[in-house]
């Protein structure tokens, strides 16, 4: 999810059965593999251009809603 969200990035989950289109980020599995992803009309949508967007099927399973990253502070 380059720019947005980085690979290593610890993330804030709310886990969550359902997703609005086009106003979340959400963290779904697919193929047993995990994504951080917008969920689109027809599947989902990664905000970095490199990425197509993965097609909507029974295998898109939503874990929970992305509310942000957690940032070290150094005291």
């Amino acid at each position: 999810m380059e720019p947005d969200y980085h690979d290593g990035d610890k993330l804030y989950i709310q886990k969550t059965k359902r997703a609005d289109p086009l106003e979340n980020v959400g963290l779904f599995t697919v193929w047993n593999e995990f994504f951080v992803k917008e969920l689109g009309e027809r599947g989902l949508v990664s905000h970095n251009p490199a990425y197509d967007e993965i097609p909507g099927t029974e295998d898109v399973i939503l874990i929970g809603r992305v509310l942000g990253r957690w940032k070290k502070v150094d005291i």
